[in-house]
């Protein structure tokens, strides 16, 4: 995935996709959105985290000497 500067700038940064997990402990549900983004062998994750990569070189790229 790349992301292309345009005249207002950079593209959006990517949106993680949300998975609610729940965990209860002492007690409560706690609920965590990400929790996917643990799993190191899944294809998603990598795909997110080359976006997100992409997404701040691009946004960087103006600074770079």
């Amino acid at each position: 995935m790349t992301v292309e500067a345009n005249a207002q700038g950079p593209a959006s940064p990517p949106a993680a996709k949300k998975i609610p997990k729940e965990t209860k402990i002492h007690g409560f549900t706690l609920t965590d959105d990400y929790f996917w983004l643990r799993e190191k062998a899944n294809p998603e994750v990598t795909a997110y985290l080359e976006a997100e990569n992409a997404y701040t070189e691009a946004v960087m790229q103006p600074l770079k000497p």
